[in-house]
């Protein structure tokens, strides 16, 4: 795939109830063949993949996936305040960088919010002081380093497929990066880093990129899978989806109570991700919404089924930047591949 994501002849596409089964049976089992996502979803083969691949082309809906594993993975949600006027600039900035893996514009006065991850600590202090904090704009971060990424939902939580066609599918386990390399070796790594670019990308097709025989790809998507090394996300424009507005929370909950927290907050429909953090805010995540009045809400909600947990700050997504190894418009839509390759500068 170009570095460019180049949009069909028709512009962006319109996602109608089909593309949103394939989506959905595509998110489960991200690499299974368009024959058993076509069955799954009521159409010939043929029909799935065109279907998926003029969302692909329009940049609509793409597989990625995680950096495979690191020797000591670190990871930090960093708030930026910026000069007036620069917030935008700056984010579009540091969004090409490979550390900076999601890039978002928001409101209140961290005004660019981003999930930095870097392979360990050190690196980590580096690239936060030495590149962040002497971008041009920025006059102050916050950080949030990430002790336990507790959960990932799904990408807009649409039900397109009954039980009986999710049965058909099978349900791999994605993994999560846990810091730990042992096994892990180059080819391993460039591996993954192909796949954050096309995630379905064919067997043969990782072969030549690789320069491997199709044997060889399939033995180490094998070995990735086992030792969890490969996380697969589906991710769709948000002006597709029926929830088109993001916003971030920190919270804080007493220690005791975290774990809790963490699992009742997951159990939310509009949750997109949760993490544990570092310092007295012990809590941030992600949620999507269908408006304004949806989130409000939302803290109705949470504050019923919480009421030991403080929300101490609440960001809206103005313009999402990057989303993993895309870089996107403010609909969401991808229009460039970046790299995720954190052994870079």
């Amino acid at each position: 795939m170009p570095d460019s994501v180049t949009d069909s002849p028709a512009g962006p596409v319109a996602v109608d109830e089909l593309d949103l089964a394939v989506i959905q049976a595509v998110e489960r089992s991200p690499r299974a063949s368009w024959a058993v996502i076509g069955a799954a979803v009521g159409v010939d083969p043929t029909t799935a993949a065109r279907r998926w691949e003029l969302m692909e082309r329009s940049g609509t809906a793409w597989v990625t996936c995680y950096p495979v594993l690191v020797t000591s993975l670190a990871v930090a949600i960093v708030e930026l305040a910026c000069t007036p006027a620069t917030a935008l600039a700056t984010a579009e900035k540091i969004a090409r960088d490979p550390q900076a893996q999601f890039v978002d514009v928001v409101t209140g006065t961290g005004n660019v919010l981003a999930t930095v991850v870097t392979d360990g600590m050190a690196p980590m202090s580096t690239y936060i002081l030495g590149r962040l904090g002497t971008t041009p704009g920025v006059t102050a971060i916050h950080t949030h380093p990430v002790l336990t990424v507790h959960s990932e939902g799904t990408h807009i939580g649409h039900a397109a497929l009954d039980k009986a066609a999710l049965t058909r599918l099978p349900e791999p386990d994605h993994g999560r990066i846990t810091g730990a390399s042992d096994g892990i070796d180059d080819l391993d790594r460039a591996l993954c880093l192909v796949l954050s670019r096309d995630g379905r990308r064919p067997l043969s097709a990782l072969g030549r990129d690789l320069d491997v025989s199709e044997a060889t790809v399939r033995r180490r998507l094998a070995k990735l899978t086992k030792l969890r090394a490969l996380r697969m996300m589906v991710e769709v424009a948000a002006a597709q989806t029926s929830t088109p507005l993001t916003a971030w929370y920190t919270a804080r909950t007493p220690v005791h109570a975290l774990t809790t927290a963490a699992a009742t907050i997951t159990g939310m429909p509009n949750i997109k991700a949760v993490t544990l953090v570092a310092g007295p805010n012990n809590l941030v995540f992600k949620a999507v919404f269908r408006d304004l009045a949806d989130i409000h809400r939302f803290d109705t909600r949470l504050n019923r089924l919480l009421p030991d947990l403080e929300t101490t700050d609440r960001k809206v997504v103005l313009r999402p930047v990057r989303l993993m190894s895309r870089l996107v418009d403010p609909d969401g839509y991808a229009r460039e591949i970046v790299s995720i390759d954190i052994r870079g500068r």
